[in-house]
């Protein structure tokens, strides 16, 4: 693919190549590793803290404990790296890609956090669509409510990978929503 010259102030240029699909890939990944030890994390917790395991055995705080737990958690971990100097979490540094703003900047912090946001709104919606299925039995309102938020998280995952497919910067709706696009750089290293 062909290396994009912007211009920025100061007459400084930023050399640039979208981001390959499988580095992308792979960056997710090892971000996913990551995301699976921290669930074994809480899962052990879970285990030695019966306190814990109840707030997910209840309808009422079964959702708001795992958004609290488990999605505030991870997706600040992806808002706070992609806004940090090092442009990505630790996938996105060790597959020598990177976070930008539209003008080759650093994502500015609330800039990072909306983009956090849409990405991981297909996961939240699924964790609720979970959540109302475990705990509607035979509450036909709630099933098709929990249906509805699953179809909703498929139609965004799916809107995601038709935007990379069509985009020549390979971008996401949450790269349109933040207008940042993911980059490949010759930086190797760990996480922010």
């Amino acid at each position: 693919m062909k290396i994009a010259e912007r211009t920025l102030g100061n007459s400084v240029s930023a050399s640039f190549v979208p981001a390959p699909v499988g580095r992308r890939a792979a960056a997710f990944l090892w971000d996913y590793l990551f995301i699976v030890l921290y669930l074994g994390v809480l899962r052990l917790a879970a285990f030695m803290f019966p306190l814990i395991r109840a707030l997910f055995d209840q309808a009422t705080t079964a959702h708001l404990a795992s958004f609290v737990l488990l999605t505030l958690p991870i997706a600040s971990y992806f808002a706070v790296c992609e806004a940090s100097s090092a442009r990505g979490t630790f996938g996105k540094r060790i597959t020598r890609i990177e976070v930008q703003s539209g003008t080759g900047e650093r994502l500015t912090f609330a800039t990072s956090v909306l983009r956090t946001t849409v990405k991981f709104a297909p996961w939240e919606l699924s964790h609720a669509a979970i959540w109302r299925y475990r705990f509607a039995l035979r509450d036909a309102t709630q099933n098709r409510m929990a249906s509805l938020l699953l179809m909703s998280a498929w139609v965004l995952i799916v809107s995601n990978l038709i935007c990379v497919a069509m985009d020549k910067r390979r971008r996401t709706l949450y790269d349109f929503a933040s207008q940042s696009t993911v980059v490949a750089t010759t930086k190797v290293g760990g996480g922010c």
